[in-house]
């Protein structure tokens, strides 16, 4: 039939990027064990933080101090706890709970705001969101509407989208006019899975066999939650015996690609395409990409879609000043360039540069959330090749 194209929240789009914003336990890589784990600390979570909501804030200057503290050397706390480097949802979410815990905690951001994905920015009068369209699984009792009004004090308003949270547009490939309209429901499984077979009737065999692979993959997250805070002996173990069903699972979809799954459930290109329009969220063509993945981005909005009303930086704008509370801070334009380490392999801090400026900053805890890549890149030579050495 064409091109897909979908439209989301009444702009029409050829893609767009979504960044998980609840992956606290997938992103930050901690270098010391963490002191909320001793049983001498308290649980950050166990009273409930929310409070009333404050009136929303429109003052560009307060909105400014907040998330635009620009690194000086004499705004760094004295007696730090930790230090966090880069300022994601990951970053922020763990530095909010350390803070919980009374711990003081420094936040690094080599961007001029904080937020990571989170943020925005202004043009010509208008805001944009740079990560963040839609979140899902925000219904109140679920875990992440838990965990996000927790870090937030309950500041953050959740509007839901409407029910037909995306549409599917199939475009002439002559004319280049819309041939093939599909909405796409939210309000549970079923009325999800319904929206494709109102579209392809003659294929509601394949669709729902599609969808209950799809179940039966993001079924098996409660196995890959338990194996990340397993000692990772005991996670690879299980892994490679592949006793456990769920195990077998995860790991076999995990490493499926979702053209696969597609070209075993359908022939049609047309609902191909339409079971796979959402890979514009992770940026992957269906060859290449995860079931799992997939899975778990479908399964993320069935029951309904969700935007910080505001945009996206009041997620940010609301969890700073818990850490603030604590006697941390959050510094931007702070671009950290390597992490130090006592000549023993224990990492004792941080080296931010800016301009010509280097300063060293000293803490306890170091916690990167700059990503694999970039996090190794700040590692001494000499902690690497003992790194190696030890494999």
């Amino acid at each position: 039939m064409g091109h897909l194209l979908s439209r989301r929240n009444g702009f029409l789009v050829k893609s767009c990027r979504l960044k998980s914003l609840f992956a606290v336990a997938d992103g930050p890589i901690v270098f010391v064990k963490s002191l909320i784990s001793r049983r001498e600390e308290k649980n950050p979570f166990q009273r409930d933080m929310r409070r009333p909501k404050a009136p929303y804030v429109f003052d560009g200057a307060t909105r400014r101090a907040v998330c635009k503290n620009s690194f000086q050397e004499s705004k760094i706390p004295q007696n730090l706890d930790a230090i966090v480097i880069g300022s994601g949802i990951g970053g922020l979410s763990v530095a909010s709970m350390l803070a919980k815990v009374n711990k003081k905690v420094l936040v690094l951001e080599q961007h001029g705001t904080a937020g990571g994905c989170c943020h925005t920015y202004v043009k010509k009068g208008f805001e944009f969101d740079i990560g963040i369209h839609y979140v899902g699984e925000l219904e109140e009792g679920k875990e992440r509407r838990l965990l996000i009004d927790q870090l937030t004090e309950g500041q953050l308003t959740w509007q839901p989208l409407d029910k037909n949270f995306d549409t599917l547009v199939f475009t002439n490939k002559s004319t280049g006019r819309p041939a093939k309209v599909i909405p796409i429901w939210s309000g549970g499984a079923d009325a999800h899975v319904q929206s494709f077979i109102d579209a392809f009737p003659e294929e509601e065999k394949a669709i729902r066999r599609f969808f209950a692979l799809v179940h039966e993959a993001t079924s098996s997250m409660p196995t890959f939650i338990l194996l990340k805070m397993l000692p990772l002996w005991l996670s690879r173990f299980l892994i490679g015996c592949g006793v456990v069903p769920s195990i077998r699972r995860l790991k076999h979809y995990s490493e499926r690609s979702v053209k696969s799954v597609l070209d075993e459930v359908t022939s049609n290109d047309d609902l191909k395409a339409a079971l796979g329009y959402c890979f514009g969220d992770y940026g992957v063509p269906s060859a290449e990409a995860s079931f799992l993945v997939h899975a778990l981005l479908l399964n993320h909005y069935k029951d309904g879609a969700y935007y910080p009303f505001g945009g996206a930086s009041e997620i940010a704008f609301h969890i700073i000043p818990t850490i603030l509370g604590a006697g941390g801070r959050v510094l931007t334009s702070a671009r950290v360039t390597g992490i130090v380490d006592d000549g023993h392999g224990r990492v004792v801090g941080v080296r931010v540069t800016k301009g010509s400026q280097e300063v060293e900053v000293r803490a306890p805890i170091v916690v990167s959330d700059a990503g694999i890549v970039n996090t190794v890149r700040m590692l001494s030579k000499d902690v690497l090749e003992k790194s190696r050495s030890r494999k």
